[in-house]
């Protein structure tokens, strides 16, 4: 049974992160960028699919102004990827930044400039989803990794 649930208790969503980030070594490497999703995701919107009571995906928001939201981290476990979890979950992202009265809908990612086929499958995926590519900002985590700026027009 899939579950859809926004998580309100602080504790149920760094577990929620840890676990499935965890679970994810080919996008999420660095052990002080784990230990800050996990910390700083108990405090922002949290939005989680549950398959038999086990989360598999997650979604968690940070206000970056008055007009935007910004996807600070999403992640689904690997063998539930590809079957429309990740969608459904940027699917509330959006009602989330129309019920706030948002305007655009933001994320940070690694661009293909930094070759990463990971990553190229995750720009791909919000490249699909409409999102569009504002600014790369070289050397933006470490030197060798491009981050691209993205974002969505809330309608």
């Amino acid at each position: 049974m899939i579950l859809f649930k926004e998580i309100e208790n602080q504790l149920e969503k760094s577990k929620i992160c840890e676990k499935i980030i965890r679970n994810l070594p080919e996008w999420f490497v660095i052990e002080s960028y784990i230990k800050a999703y996990i910390n700083d995701t108990a405090n922002m919107p949290f939005y989680a699919v549950f398959y038999i009571d086990n989360p598999i995906g997650f979604i968690a928001l940070k206000a970056t102004s008055e007009s935007a939201e910004e996807i600070y981290v999403l992640g689904v476990e690997k063998k539930y990827q590809h079957l429309g979890f990740g969608t459904q979950l940027v699917d509330w992202a959006v009602a989330y930044c129309k019920n706030k009265e948002k305007t655009f809908l933001t994320l940070k990612t690694l661009s293909e400039n930094t070759n990463d086929s990971n990553y190229d499958k995750t720009l791909k995926f919000y490249k699909k989803y409409g999102f569009l590519e504002l600014e790369e900002i070289k050397s933006y985590w470490d030197k060798d990794s491009h981050c691209v700026y993205m974002a969505l027009i809330i309608k």
